[in-house]
């Protein structure tokens, strides 16, 4: 600052600018998470919340109800399990189901064979009633009530009571008909409905079936692009849509178009990967920028029923932002109870583990790290802290060391933006060294950086060397950090033997 014209004698105070402050670390705990449902907020917004009341006062219709598809009950049990685990801040976007998702699939080979198994239990049990078989054309008349069994059943029992009394009443019954009309009321059909019932719910799992996998094939891309702009989002989860292409665009979304972000993958609902690995050829690409899961698990029924098995990234999501906040970014999120898994719908051994953990174990070729959660000392637990990338000398094989990375670099990113277009000259060089220098030897202190010292621990180099004029030249200002990142301990090893008398430490190795 040029020195002023006093004219009056006197002390004289001046305000001037401060230096530029230190840099603050980026947040790690923002997550933004995909949904394809059949209805709520309008296709291509983002949304940003602060709690799950506000996700239901999004979603909810003017008559105050919520919808029932299973791409929302995915995206409102993930949502929730983020913000019940630890998280305080997301974006929601969603894609809108396809017809063929909205549709009953009432002519599919799944809908086909419940259809046929049906037939084959009911025929049985009139059997067992002794009661004659039906014929071919009989048969057929019950498959045409059974393709409207589930709507009559919800919306008019009478009506299904009546349908299903005139079909038992056409199999040529060898009685006299008020005999027939009496066995129908007072025995058959009130047995023959709770059957019916009962197979109401193998029908409600070939519809959820048929839908998952239309919701699987559905194309995420037009919302990851929507999420682009949005820096300060560090985790992007699509809860429940597994399908490898799905899985690809997470992570290529991550590693080319928002560099500081991290994909959370679920294992698709009902793999039996604890016997039989997998090997998805589409995540192999940049697989350090992803954390697979395996397998669901197992929630509260918001409605009082039974058990809901839910897909685990929203939970996970929420367990990654706990452990940053109590811990930091480089503490590995794992070992770490989800809150709200009351069970899962498979356990994973030791010995089974050792394929999904380390997928170069069973596929050198083309294997894939998969973290499983496990039921462990009585709490459900995530027990892996790997990223995809099955790479033994990959700097990233850790989500710690993934995450803390992605860390470092949003901080440098946010916290020099002030030396856009400052003079480049030495003073710039120092300015720019002492910030950073302070901020990476703080991350050290604080445990995320490895070294007795701060000079094992990291460098900054910004200087003529850095700088020279061809660099200055291209209007260019270079800095170069080394870190040296800390990572988890994820075997604990102890050598335990026998002493023959003497308790002092063997030499050997």
């Amino acid at each position: 600052m040029a020195n002023a014209a006093y004219h009056t004698p006197g002390v004289h105070v001046q305000e001037v600018p401060p230096a530029q402050g230190p840099i603050q670390g980026a947040s790690t705990s923002v997550a933004a998470f995909i949904g394809i449902t059949q209805s709520g907020p309008d296709v291509g917004t983002v949304t940003a919340l602060t709690g799950y009341r506000a996700f239901i006062e999004l979603f909810k219709t003017p008559d105050g109800s919520l919808p029932t598809d299973l791409g929302f009950r995915y995206l409102a049990y993930a949502v929730y399990g983020f913000f019940n685990n630890g998280g305080t801040r997301c974006y929601i976007t969603r894609e809108a189901s396809s017809e063929a998702a909205q549709t009953q699939p009432g002519n599919s080979e799944a809908f086909k064979r419940w259809r046929q198994g049906v037939i084959d239990e009911v025929t049985s049990w009139l059997n067992a009633h002794d009661a004659p078989a039906p014929n071919a054309t009989q048969k057929q008349k019950l498959s045409g009530l059974l393709s409207a069994t589930r709507e009559r059943l919800e919306s008019d029992p009478q009506q299904l009571k009546q349908a299903l009394k005139d079909w038992l009443q056409s199999l040529n019954w060898k009685a006299v008909a008020e005999e027939v009309a009496e066995l129908v009321d007072k025995v058959l059909l009130p047995d023959l409905i709770s059957l019916l019932q009962r197979l109401e719910v193998a029908l409600d799992k070939v519809f959820e079936s048929a839908e998952a996998a239309t919701l699987s094939s559905s194309s995420i891309a037009p919302a990851l692009a929507l999420l682009e702009p949005y820096d300060d989002i560090s985790m992007v989860a699509a809860p429940g849509l597994t399908g490898t292409e799905q899985w690809s665009a997470l992570v290529q979304h991550c590693a080319k178009n928002a560099p500081n972000c991290f994909a959370i993958l679920d294992a698709p609902a009902g793999a039996d990967w604890q016997n039989t690995p997998p090997v998805p050829d589409e995540v192999v690409q940049n697989p350090d920028y992803a954390a697979l899961y395996y397998p669901w698990i197992e929630v509260a029924d918001a409605g009082g029923g039974e058990n809901l098995t839910v897909p685990p990234s929203g939970h996970i999501a929420g367990v990654y932002a706990r452990v940053d906040s109590e811990r930091g970014v480089f503490k590995a999120p794992a070992n770490e109870s989800i809150y709200g898994a009351l069970d899962l719908p498979v356990y994973v051994s030791d010995r089974q583990q050792q394929a999904l953990n380390d997928g170069k174990f069973q596929n050198p070729e083309n294997g894939i790290n998969v973290n499983c959660i496990r039921r462990l000392n009585g709490g459900i637990l995530i027990w892996g802290a790997r990223t995809v990338d099955v790479d033994d000398n990959g700097q990233f094989q850790y989500v710690s060391t993934r995450r803390t990375f992605n860390y470092i670099r949003q901080s440098l990113e946010d916290g020099t933006q002030w030396a856009v277009f400052e003079p480049n000259t030495p003073a710039l060089w120092g300015q720019i060294t002492r910030n950073v220098t302070s901020f990476l030897t703080k991350l050290w202190q604080e445990g995320g950086l490895f070294g007795t010292t701060a000079a094992e621990a990291f460098y900054v180099k910004c200087d003529a060397e850095t700088n020279p004029e061809d660099v200055r030249n291209a209007g260019q200002v270079v800095t170069e950090v080394g870190v040296a990142i800390t990572k988890p301990a994820e075997f604990v090893v102890f050598k335990l033997g026998l002493t023959s008398g003497s308790a002092t430490p063997s030499t050997s190795s």
